[in-house]
């Protein structure tokens, strides 16, 4: 099977891909009401929520502050990459590659607000990998479209703003906006993200039944709204584990099909190579270790994530 992470035998040119989180988080997420499990389907966008707005979910671009609301993640800044900081070569590698993707529509991490009551503080999200060549046009792949998770929102509270500094995507704040969102999840949920290109063409690859995307556990992430509610800025943190890491197969750079293909990649893209061999020099990190109880790299994020015009349906 494949992992979405570095791109297919054309154009793999990812590093680390399988670390997003994310990056889930990666950050990928769902539609209005709950998210199928069995299925895969993501809930309809249509009806009201008890918030500001008209409640239509339509994103339009417009100073729109109803939900149900989709964002798409547009800037990625690495902050930190298992042991390493955001200055280690691998980082800025991976970072680059990652942002040529997001400008591409190749990496698409959606975060989706599915359910908003500002008076209660409490909402619901679902994070997803979307797939198609333009906004208007994602849908979210099956295999990645994650669970529900709780969050909590504060209207009283900015904690983090855009920064156009060079390499860095958001920084604390204090700027009046909308609100902020947060959210912890569980060690045991995983969101998937990086799962195809609009060709159907997978960036990664894995060799047994497991989702076409690459694996972020323990998720934990804020994320700050603008007043006309466009623009997400935040911080996220997800936990790859080092099993998965070395059982996810991709490329640095253009693939070479004239390197031998490890038995734990056989079946994969030709050149492609074992995540874990690409992270050379980093070793796992504390926080994810203890909190996944194994080897685990922690990825660590500032990013941003503008509102799409609509909430994708599940890719069919």
């Amino acid at each position: 099977m494949n992992t979405v992470l570095f791109r297919h035998p054309q154009s793999c040119h990812r590093l680390l891909s399988a670390l997003a989180l994310v990056t889930g988080l990666s950050l990928g997420f769902g539609c209005g009401g709950d998210a199928d499990s069995e299925t895969g389907q993501l809930p309809s966008s249509g009806g009201s929520m008890d918030t500001a707005g008209d409640g239509d979910g339509d994103g339009d671009g417009d100073g729109d502050t109803s939900f149900p609301a989709s964002y798409r993640f547009d800037c990625i800044d690495i902050q930190g990459l298992g042991d390493a900081d955001g200055t280690n070569i691998q980082a800025g590698l991976l970072e680059q590659a990652w942002s040529a993707d997001i400008k591409n529509h190749k990496l698409n991490i959606l975060a989706n607000v599915t359910e908003l009551d500002e008076a209660a503080g409490t909402g619901t999200m679902v994070i997803s990998s979307g797939v198609g060549a333009s906004d208007s046009d994602l849908c979210a792949q099956p295999d990645t479209i994650a669970m529900e998770v709780p969050i909590t929102f504060d209207a009283s509270v900015t904690t983090w703003v855009p920064n156009t500094d060079a390499g860095t995507c958001s920084a604390a704040g204090s700027t009046p906006g909308f609100g902020t969102f947060s959210f912890g999840s569980d060690p045991s949920q995983i969101f998937y993200i990086y799962a195809e290109d609009d060709d159907g063409t997978p960036f990664s690859c894995t060799v047994d039944e497991r989702p076409d995307a690459v694996p972020l556990r323990g998720v934990v992430a804020e994320f700050s709204l603008a007043e006309d509610g466009q623009l997400a800025s935040g911080t996220l943190t997800g936990c790859l584990s080092e099993a998965d890491a070395d059982s996810l197969c991709s490329c640095i750079g253009a693939c070479d099909p004239s390197l031998p293909v490890p038995p734990s990649c056989e079946g994969c893209m030709p050149g492609g190579l074992p995540l874990g061999s690409l992270l050379s020099g980093i070793n796992t990190s504390e926080n994810c270790t203890t909190l996944l109880g194994e080897p685990a790299f922690d990825m660590v994020v500032g990013f941003t994530a503008t509102r799409i015009p609509s909430i994708p349906e599940t890719c069919m």
